[in-house]
C-alpha cells in the first residue's frame, strides 16, 4: 500500500476547501485524524499543517502578519478579518508582538 505524503493530505484539504461548506469539511478533517489515529500516522498531522499552510500562502489564500504595537493589542481576532477583507484573500494569520519604544500605532509586517 503506498504511503500518502503530508503535501497530499494538504492539497486534499485545500481542495475540499473551496468546495464544502465549513461544516462539511469539519466532518472531513475528523474523518481524516480517525483515519490517520486508526493507521498510527497521527506524527503527520504537524506537518500536514505546515504543507497546508504553505499551500495556501502560495495560492494567495493565506496571508502571514507579524504586527508590532506600543501595547498589546485587542480584537485580532476581528482585526484578521478585516485585513484579510482589504487584502482580499481568505485567510490571515495575525501574529503579535509589543515594542514599548513605539511611540503609537502599529509596525505591520507582511509575508516572510
Amino acid at each position: 500500500m503506498r504511503r500518502v505524503t503530508p503535501h497530499q493530505y494538504a492539497q486534499a484539504l485545500l481542495e475540499l476547501s473551496h468546495e464544502l461548506s465549513a461544516a462539511d469539511l469539519s466532518q472531513v478533517t475528523k474523518q481524516l485524524l480517525s483515519q490517520l489515529s486508526q493507521r498510527r500516522e497521527l506524527k503527520l498531522v504537524p506537518r500536514i499543517i505546515v504543507a497546508l499552510e504553505h499551500l495556501a500562502a502560495e495560492t494567495g489564500e493565506l496571508v502571514t502578519i507579524q504586527m508590532t504595537t506600543a501595547r498589546p493589542a485587542k480584537n485580532t481576532e476581528a482585526l484578521a478579518r478585516e485585513l484579510a477583507t482589504a487584502l482580499h484573500v481568505q485567510h490571515v494569520t495575525l501574529t503579535t508582538a509589543v515594542d514599548p519604544t513605539l511611540v503609537g500605532g502599529a509596525r505591520l509586517r507582511i509575508g516572510d
